[in-house]
């Protein structure tokens, strides 16, 4: 959904929902971050602005939604996939150990996201302004690169790509 038929959406009553709610408020975010003025400096550190807001988002998806932000992205994709086990509805109501993995992997997330934004911004202000763009793209590579394998191993550990299930704790 872009941004113009989202402002439609919720001018009509709308509301979205989960997966939904999170990237309308990225858009929007996004939109008003790129109309803040600032020195060249500042221009080069807002991608921070988006990052340490993810970040909050995993934080505030434990506290506050239905079901943590990393189980949210996760779901559509791998559900009954790629080893992964169906019926993850079943499992969040029944099995402590997959709740936990979910909010492990959420929180995982949201320290890395948060870390990334502290990077941006001594990136920003501290390296050559010239660099900091091509840098800002192999930092988001790199943080979505890095988490991955992060969780996994988190996912792997309780077992449920595999057979055993062990304590994600």
């Amino acid at each position: 959904m872009s941004l113009l038929p989202a402002c439609i959406a919720l001018a009509r009553g709308t509301r979205p929902s989960g997966l939904e709610a999170f990237f309308t408020v990225l858009l929007f975010a996004s939109f008003v971050i790129a109309l803040l003025p600032g020195d060249e400096r500042f221009l080069l550190a807002k991608d921070a602005l988006i990052t340490s807001g993810v970040g909050l988002w995993f934080l505030a998806s434990l506290r506050w939604a239905d079901r943590p932000l990393a189980y949210q992205f996760a779901k559509p994709m791998v559900e009954g996939r790629l080893g992964w086990p169906g019926d993850w509805e079943g499992l969040w109501e029944r099995e402590p150990w997959f709740r936990q993995m979910w909010r492990t992997s959420s929180i995982l997330w949201a320290i890395g996201t948060m870390l990334d934004a502290v990077a941006r911004v001594l990136m920003a202000y501290r390296l050559p302004a010239d660099s900091v763009p091509g840098l800002n793209l192999a930092m988001y590579v790199a943080t979505l690169v890095l988490l991955n394998i992060v969780t996994t191993i988190v996912y792997v550990r309780a077992g449920v790509l595999g057979r055993r299930r062990v304590s994600v704790d």
